[in-house]
């Protein structure tokens, strides 16, 4: 995501200070007393920011008009929220957010583990909005372990379907992958399949992308891609993990999975060993080949220096043997399910000579690579931290991929736009939807986009009162206006969804017909004498003012206490033991 700050009545300083003196966790929540002021606090530096802002000023007004709760919007910069967040700081009860649709976001593993409830609390671990069920843990743990494929998806679904029924999001319309590219420029193949003109489509950079005019195709490039040349820092990109460097396996243009780096592979009947066959002629950039030797040292060093790279969880290997030259196995005590679509499709082989050379035994978490060696169709030419990302094909790749490519950091997507307009780049990726607006009917301009997987959502902070309880969860859901919000942040480009679940319809792990999901809205335009129902069958009241009341009997303390998480208290989540 592009990164600036936005709202200019109010600096990220000032939302922090609000947040800091007057959020959530800092409330006295009492039984039978008004609903205290909910904090709702909208990220800065991402794409379509302006549209994000306006979008939580609605759900404000429809906590204050509709439901009787006070409410307030502040802002905050994106990398500082995010670390809010994972560490339960208890300053915001809700944001907005979108489930994006990185391919290793296909295996539901890597979305369900980050809500499971040992990651929840004040530890760093992820738990975005500190879901703690044991329930939907003990699933969750359950369908690792299942090697056959149906069998496995029936837990995954049952999981899911705990997830509904506990509102743990309030999932709004799904997302929508926009770009713009200039044909003067850039040549884009017909069919670039159901991952679109996206810069999380591999093959959109080795096969469906080519320049038009000269040898050159220039490119915007998210900011979290640009952190570290030791690529498994940052978020996992396609660009780093798939086409500078390249993984055993990979997910094609249609997200579907195909050999990378090897050939083929065997996974045997219990999901316990898994055997990958590489191609005997690829090499790295620097012109050795890529062993077996390489391939483990790769799985092995991630596995050890998991708290140095946020997206990468510890994978219970029992072995990894480079068999000969070309063969590795993994071998898992207990089945292990996730491994293939999660693991083997994420990470790209890294040289372990150079690697080790650069000093990765020492600081693992910022080897010094210079020059970087990959193993990817595309090779790394010039590199500016958080600024600029050249590329060249490498010859000796077995995809003949055609053309350089610049890509380059701004400061915000109105500058990328600008920039676009003047013709200094070809390609805006990931473009916001009002900026897209003022691009239609350009004739210079081609906009293009498809549905993602993911959902945008409303998260709610589950930890503390008032958004830890689910009949509140449930009535703000059925109160919202999902196609104003939709027409906000997609250009109703986006699919109405009123079911909770933890990806969009269109995960390979959705549920058919939403079967065993719970609907959490009634109508797309919102119906707020349904969401004061469900309120009011729960006990709550509104005063002579119309505030919402809590009532007599509830029990507001926090499901643990602030700077705790699960794991401090076993006695109340068993499955954190």
């Amino acid at each position: 995501m592009d990164r600036r700050t936005y709202m200019g009545a109010l600096s990220a300083a000032a939302g922090g200070a609000i947040a800091g003196c007057l959020g959530g966790g800092a409330q006295e929540h009492k039984p039978g007393e008004p609903v205290p002021t909910v904090y709702l606090e909208s990220m800065t530096g991402v794409t379509s920011e302006s549209a994000i802002e306006q979008a939580h000023l609605h759900i404000r007004d429809v906590l204050d008009e509709e439901l009787g709760v006070p409410a307030e919007v502040s802002t905050k910069e994106i990398n500082t929220m995010w670390d809010e967040l994972y560490n339960d700081d208890r300053s915001r009860h809700l944001h907005l957010d979108v489930n994006p649709d990185m391919p290793q976001l296909l295996e539901p593993q890597n979305v369900l583990r980050s809500f499971q409830a040992q990651r929840a609390g004040a530890n760093g671990l992820g738990n975005v909005n500190q879901y703690a069920s044991c329930e939907f843990t003990n699933l969750v743990n359950e369908q690792v372990s299942i090697s056959d494929p149906e069998e496995r998806e029936s837990v995954v679904h049952d999981a899911v379907s705990v997830w509904s029924e506990d509102v743990a999001s309030i999932n709004l319309f799904s997302m929508y992958v926009r770009s713009v590219y200039r044909p003067d420029q850039v040549d884009i193949a017909d069919d670039t399949g159901e991952q679109g003109v996206a810069d999380r489509n591999t093959d959109l950079f080795i096969r469906d992308m080519t320049p038009a005019d000269g040898d050159t195709i220039h490119t915007n490039i998210t900011g979290t891609a640009m952190q570290s040349s030791t690529y498994m820092v940052n978020t996992p990109s396609t660009i780093w993990g798939t086409v500078i460097h390249s993984p055993l396996v990979y997910f094609d243009k249609n997200r579907e999975l195909q050999p990378y780096l090897a050939t083929d592979w065997e996974i045997n009947d219990d999901a316990t060993q898994f055997t990958f066959n590489l191609r005997e002629d690829a090499t790295f950039h620097n012109g050795n080949s890529i062993t077996a030797e390489d391939v483990k040292w790769t799985f092995e060093f991630i596995n050890e220096n998991t708290a140095h790279f946020q997206e990468a969880s510890e994978v219970p290997y029992d072995s990894i043997e480079a068999v000969d030259e070309h063969t590795v196995e993994f071998g898992f005590e207990d089945p292990y399910a996730p491994f293939l679509r999660g693991t083997a499709a994420t990470w790209g082989i890294v040289p372990k000579d150079v690697w080790l050379d650069g000093g990765a035994e020492e600081n693992p978490a910022n080897v010094e690579l210079d020059p970087i060696v990959g193993s990817g169709a595309y090779q790394v030419t010039n590199w500016r931290r958080n600024e600029l990302l050249q590329l060249e094909p490498y010859d000796d790749h077995w995809v003949d991929a055609e053309g350089d490519i610049v890509m380059r950091t701004f400061e915000d997507q109105t500058s990328a736009v600008r920039s676009f307009e003047q013709g200094d780049i070809g390609v805006i990726f990931s473009l916001g939807g009002d900026l897209a607006a003022n691009l239609e009917g350009e004739d210079y301009a081609e906009l293009v986009g498809v549905p993602g997987f993911g959902d945008w959502w409303l998260q709610p902070q589950h930890s503390f009162p008032v958004t830890q309880f689910r009949e509140f969860r449930l009535a703000l859901s059925e109160a919202l206006d999902r196609e104003y919000l939709a027409e906000l942040l997609t250009r109703d480009d986006g699919e109405i969804h009123l079911y909770s679940a933890p990806w969009g319809e269109q995960h390979p792990f959705y549920p058919e017909d939403a079967e065993g999901l719970t609907q959490i809205a009634q109508s797309p335009s919102g119906d707020t004498e349904r969401a004061r129902e469900i309120l009011e069958e729960a006990g709550w009241t509104w005063n002579d003012n119309d505030r919402l009341v809590y009532p007599e009997e509830i029990d507001t303390d926090p499901r643990w206490p602030a700077g705790d998480a699960p794991t401090d208290h076993p006695d109340e989540f068993p499955c954190v033991e």
